[in-house]
């Protein structure tokens, strides 16, 4: 889902994988809940950056473009239910200094909650790169969950 601000409601778990792009910080566990309820947060997990065609020279296009791209990665976590398969490698094209790139999902028990990350970026110049953030959201019942991505 290429979404910024996503809301959620779930009786078990809550899955969420966002595609943001790169250049932009993350607040990571910006977590409001609507009503006092027991909320389980786990770790934050991190794939990317793609890109879905080489740079250009109109970065605008680059952006617009990579935002709009489903990857191989989105489409299989949304065909799996929400659930990112952590486990696969996928490939990163349209990188010319690594051609044969392969992203991995990488796990960030040292993001705090609350506090922005900056995420990596891929060789200059980077317009248009996405990436993909998850994390598993345990509530005791159905409970409104706020996330905000900046």
């Amino acid at each position: 889902m290429n979404s910024d601000i996503c809301k959620a409601r779930s009786t078990s778990q809550v899955r969420l994988i966002v595609g943001l792009l790169s250049g932009l910080l993350v607040a990571v566990g910006f977590v409001s809940a609507k009503e006092t309820r027991e909320i389980t947060l786990g770790d934050w997990y991190r794939i990317g950056p793609f890109r879905d065609q080489g740079p250009l020279l109109d970065w605008v296009v680059n952006v617009e473009s990579g935002f709009n791209s489903e990857y191989d990665v989105e489409k299989e976590a949304v065909a799996n239910g929400g659930q990112p398969l952590l486990h696969r490698k996928y490939p990163a094209p349209n990188f010319p200094a690594t051609p044969g790139a392969r992203r991995v999902w990488t796990r960030h028990a040292d993001w705090l909650d609350g506090y922005y990350q900056e995420l990596p970026r891929g060789p200059a110049p980077s317009a248009g790169e996405s990436q993909y953030v998850y994390r598993t959201i345990t509530v005791e019942q159905d409970t409104e969950v706020e996330l905000d991505f900046i």
